[in-house]
Order: structure tokens, then C-alpha cells, then sequence
């Protein structure tokens, strides 16, 4: 994954926009009640957990065999709504859902965050308005809603593939609404598989929820950050939390996704701004490629995800996909439409009496190519529009039975006349020529093709189902062939350089990959597609309830950035990102909002920020992993002190301490404030060595920690004098105490017995003779006078007593519950049945031996008493300690069942005899240990 660049911006929910626009005339729904209810004034954070999962039962029917003949077309995959802010969320959304009807009929949901955090859902399949009603509605409280609608492929399972998803981790509750398609989703569920994910579906859904339970980043938004850099492919996707609403694009903005606002500051992410028309929002802007959009109490956060060259957005949202009344990619869909059939009649005239189109996508280019050719449009396809892709078909075969349910000829219209056909597109080709042979049937003297758009030659991998490119007639045939296939009398399709010319500097922005062949992202070979011109499913059945993974975390304001600073040049036509390794162009239609402000109006550069407390942790942990270098890694002693390298055993190292280390707040900086005592040369050597080899310590420190990007490192001479003053109160400390216990202090060679009387430039420097104290662990068996080996000694001690007598007591008093219940019918039997409650006292004394054993062994005063014999004490007593527990734990269980069991049948004693015996035997394994391993430590002061 290519380094991170990412930018921030925080926008105010009651902000009003920049640039307004008058929605369109709004129809209010039966279903959607009158309000005006403001922003909720703040939201807890009690963790919710999937509540319901409703699904619509299908009534069955009949498929025909020639269903498919009319739906050919390529189909967009879903549509997506998000709603923050509105306490009508759920209406708002139905509505939403409505306007993207077109965009997916084959299955619908909705998810609500309720007012105690709970996620609440609704999901059916077939249209919106038959999966919810007004109970249904009622069903789903709350200000914050996403939805879904869906198309799937005919004979595929429809009822698992109805989204929104929604996940329960530990951490809380996730509902997620994905369109799109991810050509590495076999790539990642096999790694996430090996390492213990377990899937229940194909779903490349599943994979994105499966990558946030794993993900270990804080808070929990960056979690979504961290599972989207490992996606590749078309995605557009809104999450709900339990009180966040988070909308996500793809680096290269495959699929659209615009964001707009209520009049009562309700914040709508949709897939098409028709549907933001419909429930009286005003577009603002597109989510940016790459970019993350949260929205929260605080305001609408946006931060850059990753870094792109140039967006590659799908250029069939603008010829087929969207609505002609929405706004895609900055371009109004149906102007794109009217001037593509402008440009069909200029480059291929054809004397004609009238202009029809294939409605309803092909009505708009029809109308372009009618107004610039000169000829009347009139309607000589009539589409049903109540027709679904269920239906009986009759006994008796009836030709052309798919096409003729769905489109009827107006034989007034058409009789006698050479008729101009405009269509969007051509897939199989098998409609084309069925509609041709319908024309011809109602009296057409001639009937010529115009295509809005050029020849589609690749399958899509990027959220659409097209056929797979064997099954594109245009993929194998010229566009002569293709017109005899159909049997028009002429054909023409959309230049491909002419479409590239009309969308001029943009062109560049867009996917042409159905027309090329060239994948902005390459698919991978299992991501080819089914004889039947399926993809690999992508649904979930009903919803993963319970992915593990992560803990509770309050979602921070402030977000993780990835990247250096940003600057943003004087208004250009052409936005520059820049970062320290790249440069990033975004063209003006596409830069971000905050990229695009005029900064001679007033200038400011916005820096990516990491969470304060996070900045703290990072630095606390690089301290650590720096000090212990200094001490383990040969490399760094070595420039610090080049003698070392030699041979030498005198270590300028034991004072060249790291005093303090501080991070920048974009995680990118690390200042490394070292301190060194002794003589000026001293200190310009060491601070040269290190800083000679900083690109090693931070290569070390990203083998070391995981962060995102590794740091650059910084060395950095700290000359507080209070750090000195410190440092060499606390070794004049050190030698006060030694003079004072009335021992001469020792060393190595009568040279440096010498030094401490004669005037030494390097006076101030401990020399260390033993090299091993820093480069290995040191020798427990011989390392005295550590005062905490008395303790542990002790503590083993404490431990054996105490342990052990835990286990008595408890075998002894469950014991003696039975021995007193039994008591009651068979006094007689008392004095017999009192062996368990015997034989668990007995294990107090073995705690006691190990106790006294351990005492005698330490004597505090004595230089002899090593930190290993306090080891071996300690783990002594808890040998015998522990072992006598869960002896006394065994006994009292088989006592108390035992003596109530003898009572009732005599011959059970001598069985639970023997079972009170192996018991017994487990505290005397804890004891035979516990002695050997107090021997051990007198073999090391004997050694």
C-alpha cells in the first residue's frame, strides 16, 4: 500500500452551505411525519448490540426462460443512503431508498440507532415499498439511519445478499451499507482465514467486517481507516455506530457518493443527489476519492484516505446508471446524456422521419439526437413499468415473449416510416435485435441504430454485473457484424475519442475500462465471473452478530493522519497536494473542498493531527526500545564509543542515557534529547556516532513497534544542566553509601585503584569493567546484594504457609459439612468418616516445613544471599503452596460426596479411602519439589 496523504477538515452541522441550490418540489410521503426537529444535543456512548433482523418473505413464482432477454443491460450493483441528525432518520431514509429504487430492486434495509444505543434493522427483499410499511417504520427510532437497496442476479439466493450488514464486537456495534466490488476479496479472506477468521459467506462485505474486528488502531474510526487500506477495487459504503455516521470512498471513486444537508442541519450521504432532491436536501459536494467523511455531535470531520494519481470514476454512472435528474461527478447526467446524442447526429446522419428511443435510458439521448438532426422525437416504444423479473409465462411459446411483456409499439408512430432507434447501449446484443424485429413487425420501412455510447468490449469488476467479455457481442464482432446480427439497416455507436474529448480536462477522471479493456485496478483471475454472467456473490446471510475482536474505546475528535503537512498553492486550476516522498493532483472539479479555498483570502496550511494521548503513548514507547539499545545493540555501542569495537572494556555508554523524546503530533518527527557524561571529546564523539546512524535506529524501530510509517529519528544533545546536576547527585549518592557499609570499593586492575588520587580529565565517568552488564543478561547466581532477593525469598516463604493452609481449610470445612449431614441419620458412622477431614489438615504442615525450611536459608545482612536463591525460594513455596490447594480442593470434593455415600451403601469407604489418597499424593508432590528446589539455593553459594 502506497504511503498515506490525508487532509482534515471540520465542518459545523448547522453551517449553512456554501452554494446553495433550490431542491427539486418535494412530495411528502404518508410515511414521513412533519418535523423540524433540531440536532440532538449530545449522544452517550453505551455500547448497543444487534437487536433485529426482520426478513420479508418473497411469494414464489414461475421464472421464464426468456426473462433475461429484455434486462441485458449491465446493472448497478446498490444504492446507499446515510442520515445523521433527523429524528424522522428511518422515514427520511424509505424515502431516500425510493429515489435509488432504480439502482437496486431486488432487495431493501434499513438500520437505526435507537436513543439507548441499540442498533436496530429492517431487511426484505423486492422493492422498498414492499419491505416497509408504517409499522415497520415505527420499528426503527432514532436520529442516525443507513440503507440499502440491492439488484442480484436471476436464480441467486436473494435473501442472503440484503444489506445493511451489522456486526457486535467487543468494542461495540458497526452497520455497514456497501456499494461496490473488491477485486482482492479472495486475496484477503484467504489471509484472514489463515489466521482464524471464519466466514460464513462469500460476501466481500464480510471480509471489510472481518478486517475491523482484527484491526488493533484507536479509536474506533481508525479501525474503518485501517480495513480500507487493504481493500482494493470500487467501494462506496456508509457505516452507523452507536453514535457516529461514517461514509467511506474508494482511492479512485468508482461509484458515486454525494453528501447534502437538511434545513434542520440533518446531514444525508446518497449514492445520487435525486434522492437527496426527494427528502428536500441541498447537495453540497461529493465525498472525495479516498476520503472518509465522519459525522458526530461535534460536526462533519473529512480526512483523506489515501493517495491517488487521478480519480478513475465509472463513466456509465453518466450513460445508463444514474438518473437524468441527478448530479454525478460534478456533471448533470442529463445534459451528458443530451449531448452525447447531439454528437451521434453529427458524426453518423441518416435521413430519417422520426427519432424514437429504447426508454426509458435512452429517451434523454434521443431527444439530443432528435433537436440537433432536425427531426420530430415522438414515442414509439411504450415501457411497462409494472412488470417485474417474476413472471408466469404461457404454455404456448410466444417469440420475442420477454421484450414484447416490457416494450409496445405505437404502430401510428411507426407504420411506413424510416425510424431512428437510440438506445444507451449494447450488451448480448440479443434485445437489440428483438426490439429491431419488434419495429419492423409494427410497419417500420427502415429502423437504424444509434448507440450513446461506444462499444463495450470488458467485463466490469468495479460494482456493476455485465456478462463476461466472451459474451459481448462487440468483444467479437465488428460493428458491421453486430448490425447484421441485430438486422437494422444501419448502426452506429458513441466515438470513444469523441466522449473523451467532450468531457475535455476531466477525461482523465473517469474508468473507461468497459471500452478499453484497461483496469484502473487489475482483477484477479478468480475474480472472472460464472457461465451465467454472475459475479461472486457478495451478500451475507443475515448478520454477523459476533466477530471478536478490540475493546471498548471512546471515539476520539481528533483523527490519526498518515503524512506530513499538506500546502496548498494560490487558487490554481490544478490542486497540488504535497507531501515529503509525493505529490498529489487533483483536478479543480474533484479537489477537496479545503483544497480549493482561495488562501490570498486567508492563508493557512492544515497539518494532519494524531490523538494527543496516543502521541504520548508513542513516545513513551520509542524511549524504551532507544534505552534498551543502548544497552543490547552492539551497533549503537559502537558509534557511541568506536574503542568498543576494538576490544575495549571501558564503556562511555553506561552514561549515554536517553533523557527525554518527543513526537511530533503528525507521528512523522521523533527528537531524541540525549545526555552524556564526561569529557567534551567524549560527548562529540557519542553524539556523532549516533547521529551517523539514525536511519539505522529507525529502521530498528520499525522491526521493533508497528506503526503505520516509521518516524524520522532525531538525535539531539540534551545539556540541561539540571539533568547533569541530577545524574551526578545520584552517583555521589551511590559512593557515599559504599563508604559508609566500611568497604573499600574494589577494581579490576591497580591502575584504576590509582586514579581515584591523581587529577583526571575523565574523573566524572564511571568505567565499567564487565562489558557483559550491557551487551547480556547478567549472571543471577552471582549478582549479590540486590535487595530484593530477601523479599523474594520471603514471599516464598508466605507463599508455601499460606497456599497450603488455604487448601486444608477448605478440605476440612467442606468435609466437615458432610461429616455433620451424615452425622444427623448415622451418628454411629461419625468417628469413621472423620479420615478426609484428617487427612486435609495434614496439608498445612507441608506448607509448614517449606516455610521454616525457606526462613532458616535467608539472612538479609549476608552478602552471600544471591537474587537466584531468592528465586529458587519463591518458586519453592509456591510449588508446595499450589500443589497443596489443589489437594485440599480434591479432598474436601471427595469427602463431603464420600461420607454421604458411605451412609447409604458401606462398601464405598475403602473406594473413597483410596481416592482421598491419590489426592493426598498431589501436596506431597508439591513438597518433595518444594525441598529440592530450597537445596538449590545453597548449591549456588556453595559454588
Amino acid at each position: 500500500m502506497a504511503a498515506t496523504s490525508c487532509f482534515s477538515s471540520s465542518i459545523s452541522l448547522n453551517a449553512k452551505p456554501n452554494k446553495p441550490s433550490k431542491p427539486l418540489p418535494f412530495l411528502r410521503s404518508p410515511f414521513l411525519k412533519p418535523s423540524s426537529s433540531p440536532l440532538p444535543a449530545s449522544l452517550s456512548s453505551s455500547p448497543g448490540v444487534v437487536s433485529s433482523s426482520r426478513i420479508k418473505n418473497h411469494p414464489l413464482a414461475f421464472l421464464s426462460d426468456n426473462n433475461d432477454d429484455y434486462d441485458e443491460k449491465p446493472r448497478e450493483e446498490c444504492g446507499v443512503v446515510g442520515i445523521y441528525g433527523d429524528s424522522e432518520a428511518s422515514r427520511l431514509c424509505y424515502l431516500a431508498l425510493h429515489a435509488l429504487q432504480h439502482r437496486g430492486q431486488e432487495g431493501a434495509g434499513i438500520v437505526t440507532v435507537s436513543k439507548d444505543k441499540v442498533l436496530q434493522t429492517i431487511t426484505g427483499v423486492g422493492l422498498v415499498s414492499e419491505v416497509f410499511n408504517e409499522s415497520k417504520l415505527d420499528q426503527l427510532p432514532g436520529d442516525i439511519a443507513i440503507g440499502h437497496v440491492r439488484y442480484s442476479t436471476a436464480g441467486s439466493s436473494m435473501l442472503k445478499n440484503v444489506q445493511p450488514f451489522v456486526a457486535g464486537y467487543r468494542f461495540g456495534s458497526v452497520g455497514v451499507a456497501h456499494n461496490g466490488n473488491l477485486v482482492n476479496y479472495t486475496k484477503l479472506r484467504a489471509e484472514l482465514e489463515e489466521n482464524g477468521s471464519i466466514f460464513n459467506t462469500s460476501s466481500d462485505t464480510e471480509v471489510v467486517l472481518h478486517l475491523i474486528a482484527i484491526s488493533k488502531a484507536r479509536p474506533f474510526f481508525m479501525r474503518i481507516v485501517d480495513a480500507c487500506e487493504k481493500l482494493q477495487g470500487a467501494y462506496s459504503m456508509v457505516f452507523v455506530t452507536e453514535d457516529k455516521l461514517v461514509a467511506v470512498r474508494d482511492p479512485h471513486g468508482f461509484r458515486p457518493l454525494v453528501m447534502g444537508r437538511r434545513s434542520n442541519g440533518a446531514v444525508v450521504f446518497a449514492s445520487e443527489t435525486c434522492a437527496l432532491d426527494l427528502i428536500e436536501a441541498t447537495y453540497e459536494r461529493e465525498v472525495y476519492p479516498g476520503e472518509v467523511l465522519v459525522v458526530d455531535k461535534d460536526g462533519v470531520k473529512s480526512q483523506c484516505l489515501m493517495p491517488h494519481p487521478e480519480p478513475k470514476q465509472c463513466i456509465f454512472e453518466h450513460i445508463y446508471f444514474s438518473l437524468p435528474n441527478s448530479i454525478v461527478f460534478g456533471r448533470s447526467v442529463y445534459e451528458s446524456r443530451h449531448v452525447f446524442g447531439e454528437i451521434l447526429a453529427t458524426e453518423s446522419p441518416v435521413d430519417c422521419d422520426v427519432v424514437i428511443a429504447v426508454p426509458d435510458s435512452g429517451v434523454v439521448a434521443a431527444l439530443g439526437y432528435a433537436a440537433k438532426s432536425g427531426v420530430a422525437f415522438q414515442q414509439g416504444l411504450i415501457r411497462s413499468h409494472y412488470v417485474g423479473r417474476t413472471f408466469i409465462e404461457p404454455s404456448q411459446k410466444i417469440r420475442d415473449f420477454g421484450v414484447k411483456l416490457k416494450l409496445s409499439p405505437v404502430r401510428g408512430v411507426l407504420e411506413g416510416k424510416r425510424v431512428v432507434v437510440v438506445d444507451d447501449s449494447i450488451v448480448r446484443g440479443t434485445t437489440s435485435s428483438k426490439i429491431v424485429r419488434l419495429l419492423r413487425e409494427a410497419g417500420a420501412k427502415e429502423v437504424h441504430m444509434r448507440i450513446a455510447s461506444p462499444p463495450i468490449v470488458a467485463s466490469c469488476y468495479y460494482g456493476v454485473d455485465t456478462p463476461s467479455s466472451e459474451e459481448l457481442i462487440s468483444n467479437r464482432m465488428s460493428v458491421d457484424e453486430v448490425r447484421d446480427y441485430i438486422g437494422s439497416d444501419s448502426l452506429a455507436f458513441l466515438s470513444f475519442e469523441t466522449l473523451k474529448k467532450h468531457l475535455g480536462e476531466d477525461s482523465k477522471t473517469f474508468c473507461y475500462a468497459c471500452f478499453t479493456g484497461n483496469y484502473p485496478v487489475k482483477p484477479t483471475e478468480d475474480k472472472v465471473k460464472r457461465g451465467g454472467g454472475d459475479f461472486i456473490d457478495d451478500g451475507l446471510v443475515g448478520g454477523i452478530n459476533n466477530i471478536e475482536g478490540g475493546s471498548t474505546v471512546a471515539m476520539a475528535n481528533v483523527f490519526h493522519a498518515h503524512q506530513s503537512h499538506l500546502f496548498f498553492p494560490l487558487n490554481p486550476s490544478i490542486s497540488t497536494v504535497r507531501s515529503k516522498t509525493q505529490t498529489f493532483h487533483f483536478p479543480q472539479s474533484t479537489a477537496p473542498a479545503n483544497l480549493r479555498t482561495d488562501l490570498s483570502v486567508r492563508q493557512r496550511s492544515v497539518k494532519c493531527m494524531a490523538n494527543p494521548r496516543r502521541v504520548k503513548m508513542v513516545a513513551k514507547q520509542i524511549m524504551r526500545e532507544l534505552s534498551d539499545m543502548l544497552l543490547t545493540d552492539t551497533v549503537l555501542q559502537h558509534a557511541v564509543l568506536p574503542e568498543a569495537a576494538l576490544g575495549a572494556d571501558r564503556y562511555l555508554s553506561s552514561l549515554t542515557t536517553i533523557s527525554d523524546v518527543e513526537v511530533s503530533n503528525d507521528l512523522q518527527i521523533v527528537k531524541v534529547y540525549v545526555s552524556v557524561f564526561g569529557d567534551d571529546r567524549g560527548k562529540d564523539v557519542a553524539i556523532a556516532g549516533l547521529k551517523s546512524k539514525a536511519k539505522y535506529v529507525r529502521s530498528e524501530l520499525g522491526k521493533r513497534m508497528k506503526l503505520r510509517l516509521t518516524p524520522e529519528v532525531r538525535f539531539i544533545e540534551d545539556e540541561s544542566m539540571e539533568r547533569g546536576s541530577r545524574v551526578i547527585a545520584i552517583l555521589d549518592k551511590i559512593k557515599a553509601e559504599k563508604g559508609s557499609e566500611g568497604e573499600p570499593e574494589t577494581s579490576d586492575s591497580p591502575e584504576d585503584d590509582q586514579d581515584w588520587g591523581v587529577d583526571d580529565p575523565d574523573e566524572d565517568i564511571i568505567y565499567i569493567s564487565d562489558p557483559n552488564l550491557h551487551t547480556k543478561s547478567f549472571n543471577m547466581s552471582t549478582f549479590s546484594g540486590d535487595e530484593t532477593a530477601p523479599f523474594f525469598g520471603f514471599l516464598g516463604a508466605a507463599a508455601a504457609l499460606v497456599f497450603s493452609c488455604m487448601g486444608a481449610a477448605y478440605g476440612t470445612a467442606k468435609s466437615g459439612v458432610g461429616v455433620a449431614s451424615m452425622g444427623v441419620m448415622r451418628p454411629e458412622l461419625v468417628m469413621k468418616s472423620i479420615v478426609p477431614v484428617v487427612m486435609a489438615g495434614v496439608l498445612g504442615i507441608y506448607g509448614l516445613i517449606i516455610a521454616v525450611i525457606i526462613s532458616t536459608g535467608i539472612n538479609p545482612k549476608a552478602k552471600s544471599y544471591y537474587l537466584f536463591d531468592g528465586y529458587a525460594h519463591l518458586s519453592s513455596g509456591l510449588a508446595c503452596g499450589l500443589a497443596g490447594l489443589s489437594a485440599g480442593m480434591a479432598i474436601g470434593i471427595v469427602g463431603d460426596a464420600g461420607v454421604r455415600a458411605n451412609a447409604q451403601q458401606p462398601k464405598l469407604f475403602v473406594g473413597m479411602i483410596l481416592i482421598l489418597i491419590f489426592a493426598e499424593a498431589l501436596a506431597l508432590y508439591g513438597l518433595i519439589v518444594g525441598i529440592i528446589l530450597s537445596s538449590r539455593a545453597g548449591q549456588s553459594r556453595a559454588e
